[in-house]
């Protein structure tokens, strides 16, 4: 909260009252602190704020064309379309040939906004936070320390699998085979999610994590490759009488994600949200180059889908009933082929990702059947741009094309958790008052 007088010469006085909140990663489509180890091209789009902090010195590169088939690269119409901080490097229709726009016409052809949404300066650079184990405390019921030099020193599980705090916090020891979201048969949200324990030997642990409102049930099943479903008492069967934090923590790499991240309950007479079902999924990233990666092996998408063919404002069923996921890992990457083998050529990722490491396609050199695209819903923010695809003057030879859709309503109801700005605020609201607090 913030208060401010104004007094004038008259001796008449004004107290506004403003309440202010740090601003997300989750306001953009977009977010790169170096963004030089490619470029884009007409084939990209990014329905959000892009922002490019250039802190290697080395600007973004786009490929643009005067009249491009699927409309101008940046869509998104308000300030900030285009952010960086070094002029950006423009190619016009082949690589390497430079040409910037110039004229109102082709600024359009490149941002929908034209040149007014471009902001190109210094002043734009927004570090990004110092990672740490804040989020591991949380996961454990545990307050973090003012100061966090590593990961807690007690009460940490040594068991494979799901612990779950007495608070509604998520944690996973050990590296993740495989974790499906699902929305149940009563709009609950469900994880089924698979570990390997060490002992005994060849045993494969299936958990299956269902949330709501109220309660966290974990239902456990041991088995061993050559004896079946084995005892596992270390795994009893629970329901947790705690509202979830949100917040699931994995200290290993999720090799297989995927499914449906359940709706928010809407009550059926007000239309109100009475429980917003928001999730942020992390892993261990405050361990130097040694972070946890998520591969994404299939399609990852919210239950009420975006309606592409109108602008989010008037999408009214998404931005009512849609759940939230983050995601902040390591490398956020997106496999060739599905966990069956099979080639996906269109593969969605609904969620805020955050990376402090890179987002980028397994093999941007596997050429995949169809029309292969990665389409983004929530935005992504990464320490430095990963590469989705090989092209050849604006057509994609390998890989996958990209296209990033901000999430209007991460910027008030951010994934639990996310990273925030740090030095960036917005105010929520504000009011004149007859009197200052203090």
């Amino acid at each position: 909260m913030i208060e401010s007088k104004a007094t004038m010469p008259s001796g008449a006085s004004t107290i506004v009252r403003a309440y202010a909140q740090q601003v997300s990663f989750g306001k953009y489509a977009f977010f790169a602190d170096i963004d030089s180890g490619g470029y884009w091209d007409w084939n990209n789009h990014f329905e959000g704020p892009f922002h490019s902090n250039c802190s290697n010195s080395l600007p973004s590169t786009f490929l643009w064309k005067a009249a491009p088939p699927d409309g101008p690269i940046f869509q998104y119409e308000g300030p900030g379309a285009l952010e960086t901080t070094v002029t950006p490097k423009w190619w016009k229709n082949t690589t390497g040939a430079v040409s910037a726009p110039q004229t109102d016409a082709e600024w359009k052809a490149v941002a929908k906004g034209g040149l007014a949404s471009v902001s190109i300066s210094s002043s734009n650079f927004i570090p990004l936070p110092t990672t740490n184990y804040s989020q591991m405390y949380v996961a454990l019921g545990q307050t973090p320390p003012t100061a966090i030099t590593g990961p807690p020193s007690s009460g940490v599980p040594t068991l494979f699998g799901v612990t779950v705090s007495n608070d509604g916090g998520i944690f996973i020891h050990g590296d993740c085979e495989s974790m499906i979201l699902a929305q149940d048969g009563v709009g609950s949200q469900k994880f089924t999610i698979v570990t390997n324990p060490s002992s005994p030997s060849g045993s494969k642990l299936t958990q299956t994590v269902t949330a709501n409102a109220n309660s966290i049930t974990v239902q456990s099943v041991l088995t061993n490759s050559s004896n079946g479903v084995i005892s596992a008492a270390a795994y009893p069967n629970k329901t947790y009488d705690s509202s979830p934090k949100g917040l699931l923590y994995c200290d290993g790499n999720i090799s297989s994600l995927s499914g449906t991240v359940a709706d928010n309950t809407v009550d059926s007479t007000t239309g109100a949200i009475t429980y917003r079902n928001q999730w942020s999924i992390f892993t261990d990233t405050a361990n130097g180059n040694n972070g946890k990666d998520v591969t994404i092996t299939d399609s990852l998408t919210y239950t009420t889908k975006r309606d592409f063919t109108k602008p989010q404002a008037q999408d009214a069923d998404f931005n009512l009933r849609a759940g939230t996921l983050g995601i902040v890992a390591n490398d956020v990457i997106v496999s060739t082929k599905t966990p069956s083998g099979t080639y996906r050529s269109e593969i969605d990722a609904h969620a805020d990702i955050f990376c402090t490491g890179t987002y980028k396609a397994e093999n941007s050199g596997a050429v995949i059947p169809g029309t292969p695209k990665m389409t983004n819903v929530g935005g992504v923010i990464v320490k430095t741009s990963g590469i989705f695809a090989i092209g050849n003057n604006g057509a994609v030879v390998s890989g996958r094309s990209e296209s990033y859709h901000y999430d209007q309503r991460l910027a008030d109801h951010p994934p639990p958790y996310f990273p925030t700005t740090g030095n960036h605020y917005a105010v929520t609201s504000y009011q004149i008052v007859k009197s200052m607090l203090q």
